[in-house]
């Protein structure tokens, strides 16, 4: 069991005799900024005196949260952990958390980058950079299977696999599908699939391919529309 105790309805009188009758939970009329000056301390103190009292029994909470008091002790414990440990566990990314401060996988399940903390997560205001996102990503591509094969295929010399007799290069026009080639009209993006996965995407350049085998398909690297 977990309880928040405050002081709304608190009636109490300031230096000159007023009496002050809408006090809030978190004494905001005796301590505007919050800042625990020393009248309010008083009272906080006083309430958690007689929560963790043997006769009540209970524990008291985080210092920054005065009102929380609950009946086991959690001295010791890094919250912002366990709940990184709960959310990589029920979900689909993975978290680490210390003093209140969280990192994140992106849902790459790559390098954790540093996304803030929970009140900035909550309001949607992570600190999940561009840059981030730019590394996470190229980090997964270069992971996936088949990833190492695609970026030694697409160097320059090095366009078939080794112990394979290369065929010669040809240059592919817009609609040719001769051969086992195949060319997207130049001007237009189009993604390369192979097994399912975008390997990479033509964007205004023609293309120069080599077929492996009939049965795979053609690897193939970028070309400047000017080279042509």
């Amino acid at each position: 069991m977990a309880v928040d105790l405050g002081f709304e309805g608190l009636r109490w009188l300031t230096a000159n005799g007023t009496v002050v009758e809408n006090e809030t939970s978190w004494l905001h009329q005796l301590d505007p900024s919050q800042v625990l000056v020393a009248e309010a301390l008083k009272f906080w103190d006083a309430l958690r005196a007689v929560g963790t009292s043997a006769e009540v029994g209970m524990f008291a909470g985080p210092v920054a949260d005065r009102p929380h008091v609950q009946n086991w002790s959690d001295a010791g414990i890094d919250m912002a952990s366990r709940l990184a440990d709960l959310l990589t566990r029920s979900g689909t990314m993975r978290w680490a958390g210390q003093q209140q401060r969280y990192r994140c996988d992106l849902g790459l399940r790559g390098e954790l980058f540093p996304v803030g903390n929970a009140s900035q997560v909550w309001n949607r205001q992570a600190t999940v950079t561009v840059d981030m996102l730019t590394r996470a990503r190229a980090a997964s591509a270069a992971a996936a299977p088949g990833a190492q094969h695609f970026r030694n295929a697409v160097q320059p010399g090095a366009i078939h696999p080794p112990r394979r007799r290369a065929a010669p290069r040809r240059t592919l026009h817009a609609g040719d599908h001769s051969s086992g080639y195949h060319c997207q009209a130049a001007g237009i993006a189009a993604p390369i699939r192979v097994g399912g996965r975008e390997l990479a995407e033509l964007d205004g350049a023609l293309i120069t391919g080599l077929l492996i085998s009939p049965s795979t398909p053609p690897l193939f690297r970028t070309v400047p529309p000017d080279r042509h």
